[in-house]
Formats: C-alpha cells, sequence, structure tokens
C-alpha cells in the first residue's frame, strides 16, 4: 500500500485496529488526541499560518492535506461543532508549497 491508513481518535479500540492492521503489512498512523494529528502539534506556527491564509482550523488544513497528498484519513470525534468543521474542508486547494512545508512538519 502506498499510503498509510489514519485512524482519528484512536483510544483503545483505534489501537487494537493499528495492531490487526500492522499485522497484515498495513502501514498506519495513530492519532490520539484532538491537539496532535500524527506527532504534529495543531498550534504549530507554521499550520496557524497557512490555516489563517485559508481561513480554516489547523485540523482543517490537516485534514485536507491528508486528502491531498492521498493519506485516507477518518476522523472521529462526538462534539457536533468538530463533526462539522471535519465535514467543511473541500472548499479550499492547498498550494505545492503549503503542501511541502506541512509535509515537513512530521
Amino acid at each position: 500500500m502506498k499510503n498509510p491508513i489514519v485512524i482519528v481518535g484512536a483510544g483503545l479500540s483505534g489501537l487494537r485496529a493499528a495492531s490487526l492492521l500492522t499485522a497484515q503489512g498495513i502501514k498506519c498512523r495513530v492519532l490520539e488526541a484532538r491537539d496532535r494529528i500524527g506527532g504534529i502539534l495543531l498550534n504549530d506556527p507554521v499550520l496557524v499560518e497557512i490555516a489563517n491564509k485559508y481561513n480554516k482550523s489547523t485540523a482543517q488544513v490537516t485534514l485536507h492535506w491528508d486528502i491531498q497528498t492521498g493519506v485516507v484519513t477518518i476522523p472521529k470525534s462526538i462534539k457536533p461543532h468538530r463533526i462539522a468543521e471535519n465535514a467543511d474542508i473541500f472548499d479550499f486547494e492547498l498550494t505545492q508549497e503549503d503542501l511541502n512545508r506541512i509535509g515537513t512538519l512530521n
């Protein structure tokens, strides 16, 4: 598989899923906390700058980066405003420069 599978809001069930996928030779990234996605802090100055440029949250920019770079992402939240935010990521396109800058963060 070319790209990793990303499991958002992992908890114990996500860790179990990642373990099963890894055992099958599928690469995974487990995302555990809302303030950190794949090891990238959502308050990173580069992400904040890019998010401000597009008038989006840093979480939205990170999720959109995943989509533009072909990473399968499954966002999870129980909070209605975060569910809506996670879905509101299809009205902008990151430039190649922004994709590269985000790509160097992890």
